[in-house]
């Protein structure tokens, strides 16, 4: 299998529940940080701030503001099925 700086092909899914959580679900064997805690469960909740670092070098910001969760909510309703 071809990584990159330690990601694999399908290494997490970060999506936004009914509501209006932020989760973050780690593949098995998916080296994943957050906020400097390295990630071994499957799933966590994500707050504002926090810091997503994926394999050795790809680091994520969350910004979990009012209108960017209207703006999701918006965006994704269609696949919700709501």
């Amino acid at each position: 299998m071809f990584r990159v700086a330690g990601i694999l092909p399908a290494h997490c899914i970060i999506y936004l529940t009914g509501g209006d959580n932020l989760m973050l679900e780690v593949e098995r064997d998916a080296l994943v940080s957050v906020n400097g805690e390295r990630i071994l469960d499957n799933t966590r909740k994500l707050y504002d701030g926090d810091h997503i670092l994926l394999g050795q070098n790809i680091l994520l910001l969350v910004h979990m503001s009012e209108a960017s969760v209207r703006c999701a909510r918006s965006l994704f309703q269609p696949a919700l099925g709501k």
